[in-house]
C-alpha cells in the first residue's frame, strides 16, 4: 500500500452500501474475536444505509476498493449535557491491513473539514467501554468522558465521549463525578442489551 494513493471523499453513488458494510465488518474483526458484539457489523448494506439516513458517509479508497469509512450525523439537541448543534460520529472502521497507517487520520481530517464548514458546536460518539484503543485515540484528540449507556443492540456497556468545537466545555470538576455516577447508575439499573435488573 502506498499512502499517497489513498483518496478520501464523501461516498459516491457508485460505491454500494454493501461495500461500506463489508469494510465495517472486516475492520472490527479483532474486536469481535475479543467478544465485543459490534452492532454495525451485523447489519445488511440496506440496514446500514437506513441507520445513517440524513447523515454523511466518508470513505477512503485505494483504487475502487473501500479501505476505510467514517460517518457523521448532524443533530439538534436540547439535552442537559449536550445542548447545542451536535455532530454524532459513527461507523468508523479501517481494514485490518491498513490499520496503523494514516488512513484513520485521513478520514478524520476530511470529516473535520466538513464539520468546520457546517457550524457544529459539539462532537460526540459512543464506543464499548472495553474498546481502550478508540477511547485512548479520542482522549488524545480532546474528547472527554460524558456518560455510560446500555444499548438494546449490544451485549456490552458503552461510553459516550464528546469534544467541544465551539463555546466553553463543561468543566472537569462537574464532568468527572457525573461520569462516575452515570456508570454506577447504568450498571445498577441495566444489564447489557438494556435489560432492566429490577423490572422498573
Amino acid at each position: 500500500m502506498k499512502e499517497d494513493e489513498i483518496v478520501y471523499m464523501i461516498k459516491p453513488e457508485w460505491i454500494t452500501w454493501d461495500e461500506v458494510q463489508e469494510c465495517q465488518a472486516q475492520s472490527h474483526r479483532r474486536n469481535i474475536k475479543k467478544g465485543l458484539k459490534m452492532h454495525c457489523t451485523e447489519l445488511t448494506g440496506a440496514e446500514l444505509e437506513k441507520k445513517l439516513e440524513g447523515g454523511i458517509c466518508f470513505v477512503a479508497l485505494e483504487g475502487k476498493k473501500v479501505v476505510g469509512t467514517a460517518s457523521l450525523i448532524i443533530q439538534e439537541s436540547r439535552k442537559f449535557i449536550l445542548k447545542k448543534r451536535l455532530g454524532y460520529l459513527c461507523m468508523e472502521g479501517v481494514l485490518p491491513e491498513y490499520q496503523g497507517s494514516d488512513v484513520y487520520f485521513g478520514l478524520q481530517d476530511i470529516r473535520m473539514k466538513y464539520i468546520m464548514d457546517n457550524d457544529i458546536d459539539i462532537l460526540y460518539s459512543d464506543t464499548a467501554e472495553n474498546n481502550k484503543l478508540v477511547r485512548k485515540l479520542q482522549a488524545l484528540q480532546g474528547y472527554k468522558n460524558i456518560y455510560y449507556i446500555s444499548f438494546r443492540s449490544t451485549d456490552y456497556y458503552s461510553v459516550t465521549m464528546a469534544k467541544w468545537i465551539k463555546g466553553k466545555p463543561i468543566p472537569d470538576f462537574f464532568l468527572k463525578p457525573f461520569f462516575f455516577l452515570s456508570e454506577k447508575y447504568v450498571k445498577l439499573r441495566f444489564k447489557p442489551h438494556r435489560i432492566k435488573r429490577f423490572g422498573i
